[in-house]
């Protein structure tokens, strides 16, 4: 089982010693620590506390546990952010008791679970960590050697052409292995965000998938989500040199977070010249506009899954996603509906005249090792 820290930080509390003065700051400290123990006893009584709590200076404190199977079998984020909301309030409230309101408001007070990696630098990672952020969970080691080692499986979503109901490609998506801590795609990618290290992680996954790439039969292509910025990785670039794979392959870009449109387009160019594809994702629900459709002319726009779920809202509304539809195919693209989930979402997309789509409707994503089988096996 994994080992979590229950950790609280006072930012601010080398000022305490110039207005209590050494002696009171013993007795405060003294005071502080045992109610810090109290807190831990009574928000980790459904786990396994691992000794008595750490102070090793003035305004750190941390508690280590494990969380006890049957909590494990919850979601862990969910578990730590409900083990840290319940901490904080007891917290504050113990801090405003020992020190007084005035004293504790100027006092920056962060209090969090943090994975603890057996205890290694932990009191530097406490000091570091920003306040109110989501931690990851787990520790900068471990999600090292969960990239180093790959821990982790492409999985195949199919995409269908509506018109013919067949399925003409794939996205491939990513998924933690389960033991990992980070069998989330949210989870893995946070993690690596956090460590700064999501565009190593991005490279990794759009590698493994590309591999995949040569076994899909003649006439299908994968989708593979990366940022811009990476597009002329060396290392991607090899495996592109291929041009059998690199003719089947779309990249995929999300929206949700500001892209340039000059420099999408400029490495859009670059994808095109060895044969590659792009796809604009989530479209309708974050940055980009028809600005960015028509500066980067990518193959493929994909209209997110909360305009997909409001098809069955009436008349008036299938006539705006219609326009849409129409200005995107205006410009050279293919429109996707994102997110199909039921055969009337189905029906309502072909008939405003969407291209593609994808969703449960027509298949969850599955992991490409049995897609890819199941073809195989199809063609034998």
């Amino acid at each position: 089982m994994d080992t979590y820290a229950l950790y609280l930080r006072l930012d601010g509390a080398d000022r305490l010693d110039r207005i209590h003065g050494p002696e009171l700051m013993t007795l405060i400290r003294r005071d502080l620590s045992r109610d810090f123990q109290a807190v831990a006893d009574s928000v980790l009584s459904q786990h396994e506390p691992l000794g008595p709590a750490s102070s090793p200076r003035f305004g750190v404190w941390w508690a280590l546990f494990r969380m006890k199977r049957q909590v494990i079998e919850a979601d862990p984020l969910e578990q730590c952010e409900s083990i840290a909301a319940a901490a904080d309030e007891k917290a504050r409230a113990m801090i405003q008791a020992r020190l007084g309101a005035a004293v504790a408001m100027n006092l920056g007070v962060d209090l969090g679970v943090l994975p603890a990696d057996a205890g290694e630098g932990l009191e530097a990672r406490i000091s570091a960590h920003p306040r109110g952020a989501t931690c990851p969970l787990v520790g900068p080691r471990r999600f090292r050697e969960v990239l180093d080692g790959r821990r982790f499986d492409i999985h195949l979503q199919p995409i269908v052409e509506l018109g013919t109901q067949t399925t003409v490609g794939y996205e491939a998506l990513v998924r933690g292995h389960a033991d990992t801590g980070v069998a989330r795609p949210d989870h893995l990618f946070g993690a690596a965000s956090y460590y700064g290290l999501r565009s190593e992680l991005e490279l990794a996954c759009a590698e493994a998938a590309l591999k995949d790439c040569d076994r899909l039969p003649a006439g299908r292509w994968l989708s593979v989500n990366l940022s811009p910025e990476l597009f002329e990785a060396p290392s991607l670039l090899e495996l592109l040199s291929n041009s059998r794979r690199a003719s089947r392959t779309v990249f995929e870009v999300t929206e949700h977070l500001p892209i340039d449109a000059a420099l999408l387009a400029e490495r859009a160019a670059r994808l095109r010249e060895i044969g590659a594809g792009l796809a604009v994702d989530d479209a309708g629900c974050g940055y980009a506009d028809m600005g960015l459709i028509r500066a980067a002319s990518p193959e493929i726009v994909k209209l997110c899954i909360t305009v997909v779920k409001r098809l069955e809202g009436g008349p008036a509304v299938l006539d705006a996603v219609r326009r849409v539809v129409r200005d995107i195919q205006a410009e050279g693209s293919l429109a996707l509906a994102e997110g199909i989930e039921t055969a009337s979402q189905a029906r309502l997309a072909r008939q405003i005249g969407f291209d593609l789509a994808q969703g449960w409707h027509f298949g969850k994503a599955r992991p490409a090792s049995i897609v890819l089988g199941e073809l195989e096996s199809a063609l034998n």
